[in-house]
């Protein structure tokens, strides 16, 4: 049986708050379904390590629920977990060298959905952070 020394794969345990890893060590960030999951105490710390560990001209992509407000819900699988619909990508937005890549079908079929008060769509937002 292969075991990870014979891949030559290296796992690292860590959370989004405190990443264990150096600074500016990334092109690229991927949210993925997991923001909706954060607690609100621990969104800044968790910006201000994804842009910590992120280069100059990097990525950062969030794939996730979106509500053009803040939506919180009871999580289905955890009465006691509250999950939260927003629009994840103004978290990241704030400072000014970030820009969104707008793809703009994907933005369209977005405000589509809420319109129809559609409340489970997703986005999917591309920012390029420039410092």
């Amino acid at each position: 049986m292969k075991t990870n020394e014979d891949k030559n794969i290296k796992l690292e345990k860590g959370t989004a708050d405190e990443l264990p890893y150096a600074s500016g060590k990334f092109d690229l960030i991927i949210f993925s379904f997991c923001l909706y999951l954060c607690d609100d105490e621990s969104l800044l710390k968790i910006i201000n390590e994804t842009f910590r560990v992120t280069r100059k001209n990097s990525f950062i992509i969030i794939y996730d629920f979106f509500y053009n407000g803040i939506l919180y819900n009871t999580y289905k699988y955890n009465n006691l977990i509250k999950t939260r619909k927003m629009n994840y990508s103004k978290l990241f937005l704030w400072h000014p060298n970030t820009y969104l890549n707008k793809k703009k079908k994907k933005y369209e079929k977005v405000n589509q959905l809420y319109n129809q008060k559609k409340l489970n769509c997703t986005a999917l937002h591309i920012i390029k952070k420039n410092f």
